[in-house]
């Protein structure tokens, strides 16, 4: 009995294919809860405890300090960064993360706006507290 390695070997790249076009897509959606995340980390101006350390390209966001997502689609539900003597400026990108429903800055010193986007297409409002 002969072994048809051709129609295998088609069909292991169409399932590989597939498989990596599946990936792409959910990396390309969770792209803006990524880009949000280091524009904040852009825009804190003093971070003594070195919290923003965390926040690099070696481990994934979900995994740096003060984020928690969604364990399913991997979007970022909450930051939390209370206390954590950081100064900076809020920045509009913020609004970008769709899942986010809480975001916690109190007793830092960020500067700005809650962004317009946290009341745009919601299911859940966001409960946002920072002083200002």
């Amino acid at each position: 009995m002969r072994y048809n390695f051709c129609n295998s070997n088609t069909i292991l790249c169409i399932l590989l294919c597939h498989i990596f076009l599946i990936s792409m897509s959910l990396a390309s959606t969770n792209e803006p809860d990524r880009l949000a995340l280091l524009d904040l980390k852009s825009r804190v101006l003093k971070d003594p405890l070195g919290i923003m350390s965390s926040w690099n390209d070696s481990t994934h966001y979900c995994d740096w300090f003060g984020v928690a997502c969604n364990s399913t689609v991997k979007r970022v539900v909450a930051l939390n960064l209370e206390c954590r003597k950081l100064t900076g400026l809020i920045p509009p990108s913020l609004g970008n993360m769709t899942y986010l429903t809480e975001i916690n800055l109190g007793d830092d010193n960020f500067q700005g706006h809650i962004p317009q986007e946290f009341d745009k297409d919601r299911d859940a409002p966001v409960m946002a507290q920072w002083n200002s």
